[in-house]
């Protein structure tokens, strides 16, 4: 679907390393450099791919994680919030 270096794989690289270090605070400049772009077009591109800013998606990444660890290995509230960061 994504053409090899186009903006939308450079995009999906940082969705990947998002899922993984979702816990982790991520500066914009951080995502960007992964991306390979300048700060604003790497947002620009971000949010055309995933309706969301990355700040948003990595909090959205975040809640759902704590839902999970509150479902499926019944961490409290506190215990989920400090795992997921």
């Amino acid at each position: 679907m994504a053409l090899p270096d186009s903006n939308i794989e450079r995009v999906v690289k940082v969705v990947s390393m998002l899922h993984v270090n979702f816990a982790k605070t991520l500066r914009i400049e951080q995502l960007a450099d992964v991306a390979r772009m300048s700060p604003s077009s790497f947002h620009q591109h971000f949010k055309a791919l995933t309706s969301m800013t990355p700040l948003q998606f990595q909090k959205q990444m975040r809640l759902l994680e704590a839902r999970r660890l509150m479902v499926s290995e019944a961490a409290n509230i506190a215990e989920a919030a400090y795992k997921v960061g």
